[in-house]
């Protein structure tokens, strides 16, 4: 609906509006990749060289070009990394909101996303000089923030039967 008209007018069919966002994505995706690296490595050679790689792999070239629900998840999964990273190493507040909002932006995208929370809380608890992050307030606003983007999922399946459910019966 926001972009069909305008592809259509353009193009005449509506296969930009539906690959954009695609791009769109696999695009912040590799942004984040080379932030990531270069926030750890401080070498902006090597974080270069590993956004080539990735360009190799076929599911970063597939989720560049096809729009399914993996574009929108990992471009949130690398960017709430990107912003945890920034966030434990600063010290500072505003990561960790930016951090909870990718969180919650990926779970609206895909489930999986959820597994997120627990790797990154896994990753300061096995790094002794990070797990004072656990108590922190900060942490726990992210992990807030972050469950905010089940919300809409949780309505709307109590408003509809929960359909979520359903293909798990036995």
């Amino acid at each position: 609906e926001f972009l069909g008209p305008l592809s259509q007018s353009l193009t005449g069919s509506e296969v930009l509006a539906i690959r954009f966002p695609a791009v769109v994505c696999g695009s912040l995706l590799l942004v984040g990749v080379y932030a990531s690296m270069l926030q750890v490595y401080r070498n902006d050679a090597l974080a270069f060289g590993v956004v080539a790689l990735a360009l190799t792999l076929p599911v970063v070239a597939a989720g560049a070009s096809l729009m399914t629900i993996d574009a929108p998840f990992l471009c949130a999964w690398i960017w709430a990394l990107v912003f945890a990273q920034r966030a434990v190493m600063l010290d500072a507040r505003w990561p960790w909101l930016v951090a909870g909002v990718c969180v919650a932006i990926g779970v609206l995208a895909k489930h999986t996303m959820l597994l997120w929370v627990p790797s990154f809380a896994l990753f300061l608890a096995a790094t002794p000089f990070m797990r004072h992050h656990l108590r922190s307030a900060n942490f726990w606003i992210m992990l807030g923030i972050g469950a905010l983007g089940g919300i809409p999922i949780l309505v709307w399946n109590a408003l509809n039967g929960w359909p979520m459910l359903e293909h798990s019966r036995l």
